[in-house]
């Protein structure tokens, strides 16, 4: 048996930063699946064949509270196409979302570091040195 799973995106940066993050998740997921607003989330559903393709849940804003009723809503959406609920989310968008879904019985999937460069942060590299080249058969010398 499959358990349900979310991914966890880790970041300490600004609300203002964990906004604009979750709104590329939000992005990117759209890209080939059907949107569906439950509750304070949207589900992102593919529409191949049952068990093909991924479908995400992403919170739609911050503090979103998981209120049974609607994790049932979604699991049955998710059932009835043959798929299991996976959430995607940053946790600095969404405080304690992560605990409240381990206390459901979800469990981690994966869990990435969000890197983020913020204007002023970046640092172009130095411009590379001059290296002499010589080429890898000396010419014969001209008689």
């Amino acid at each position: 048996m499959t358990l349900p799973t979310h991914y966890a995106i880790r970041n300490t940066q600004s609300t203002e930063v964990a906004r604009r993050i979750q709104g590329y998740l939000h992005r990117k997921a759209r890209v080939g699946r059907e949107a569906l607003i439950v509750g304070g989330f949207t589900l992102y559903l593919h529409g191949g064949e049952a068990g093909s393709g991924v479908s995400l849940v992403l919170p739609n804003r911050p503090a979103c509270d998981l209120h049974p009723s609607v994790l049932e809503r979604m699991e049955g959406i998710f059932a009835r196409r043959g798929q299991i609920v996976c959430f995607q989310l940053l946790d600095s968008f969404a405080p304690g979302l992560v605990e409240t879904l381990s206390g459901l019985g979800y469990g981690v999937q994966e869990c990435l570091p969000a890197l983020v460069c913020l204007p002023g942060q970046v640092v172009k590299p130095p411009a590379p040195a001059e290296v002499p080249t010589q080429p890898p058969h000396p010419s014969p010398p001209q008689i």
